[in-house]
């Protein structure tokens, strides 16, 4: 359960419209087979406004999102979605390779992942790339995922000790950043930005973009519709809202998916016809 605060429009009039400017109201409301709490007050003004829309807010006014226009006191933290984004990074991962049409030899993929907490990437990673090189800190984990890949799959996943050894990987998936001085060849999916201008190939800031068949009455409005994805995965268990992203920042600039899969295609030397 989450609570989204959205800003009225209704324009009454006299007694009751003087009723409904000062007091916030709450509902309950379903979208894509889950519950969530809806807020609907005028723009907040001062620390009471917020106060009030906070009691509504219970117990679930850590998880309050806001539209963009609003801006909250600083006692109101903005929801972090790690667990969606890093989803969102696996299913591009393999919508990416997916769309380029590789011949399966040439897909190896890449994974940074330094604390253990992603080896549950490379089972479906498996299913779309031949191979997976691994650096990590928490090598026993991986040696025991190692062999676990290879009895279930025949998939081979490859604990590397330094960056260079991605040379021949067509992507790699970076979730918490990388650190290194040594420039990539291939574009990185990372929830962080690149900490030097020599990595442009870093994808970042993946946006999920809802399907065509989605109603836009599941969507509250003024709401971005990432969060608001991202809270029903993450507060809600609703599995089926995490989607390929639709749009992200390469090489410090927005694009769609086929321009890294453009990219992917020309540094592994594939031509997608």
């Amino acid at each position: 359960m989450f609570v989204v605060l959205e800003i009225a429009t209704e324009n009454h009039g006299g007694f009751i419209g003087r009723i409904f400017k000062s007091a916030p109201r709450a509902e309950t409301r379903m979208a894509f087979g889950a519950r969530y709490g809806a807020i609907i007050s005028r723009p907040a003004s001062k620390q009471s406004d917020w106060e009030r829309i906070l009691n509504l807010a219970g117990r679930y006014a850590d998880r309050l999102l806001l539209p963009d226009c609003v801006t909250p006191p600083q006692v109101i933290t903005k929801p972090c979605f790690t667990q969606y984004d890093n989803a969102v990074i696996l299913k591009t991962a393999i919508e990416i390779i997916k769309l380029s049409r590789m011949p399966m030899y040439r897909r190896t993929a890449g994974l940074v992942d330094l604390k253990g907490g992603y080896s549950g990437f490379l089972y479906p990673l498996l299913h779309h790339y031949t191979s997976v090189k691994v650096l990590s800190g928490n090598t026993a984990l991986y040696e025991d995922e190692s062999a676990k890949m290879m009895y279930e799959l025949g998939a081979p996943v490859s604990l590397i000790e330094d960056y260079t050894a991605f040379s021949d990987c067509v992507l790699v998936l970076a979730p918490d950043g990388i650190e290194t001085s040594e420039s990539l060849k291939c574009p990185v999916l990372s929830r962080k930005p690149p900490s030097s201008p020599q990595f442009s190939d870093f994808i970042t800031d993946l946006r999920v973009i809802p399907p065509s068949g989605a109603a836009s009455e599941d969507f509250p409005k003024g709401i971005d519709k990432h969060d608001f994805l991202a809270a029903l995965y993450e507060y809600c268990g609703v599995s089926s809202v995490c989607f390929p992203a639709g749009r992200m920042i390469f090489k410090y600039r927005e694009c769609e998916v086929l321009e890294i899969v453009s990219a992917v295609n020309k540094i592994s030397g594939f031509i997608s016809l």
